[in-house]
């Protein structure tokens, strides 16, 4: 998962939190820490996750949050289908 954040200030704890809305349930899926550190409140800080392996568990949507601090900073949605029900 890839973010550009600003206006920040000083070091914040990061979280990457992956929630599957499945079919059935919705269960937390992933969830990966990390440090960004904000040198001026002006600039552009690139805020990497890598995951060694990530693959779906079925189809449906996922939603990624990135919080720092503790805090919602943002979110992107992604749905996944089966190949054939691809649209």
């Amino acid at each position: 998962m890839f973010a550009v954040l600003t206006d920040g200030a000083g070091e914040s704890n990061a979280e990457l939190v992956v929630t599957w809305f499945g079919d059935e349930e919705i269960v937390e899926y992933a969830r990966i820490r990390g440090r960004v550190r904000f040198s001026d409140p002006l600039h552009l800080v690139e805020c990497v996750f890598r995951f060694r392996q990530f693959p779906f568990p079925g189809p449906g949507a996922y939603l990624f949050t990135l919080l720092l601090d503790e805090e919602w900073a943002a979110q992107r949605a992604l749905r996944v289908y089966r190949r054939e029900e691809a649209p």
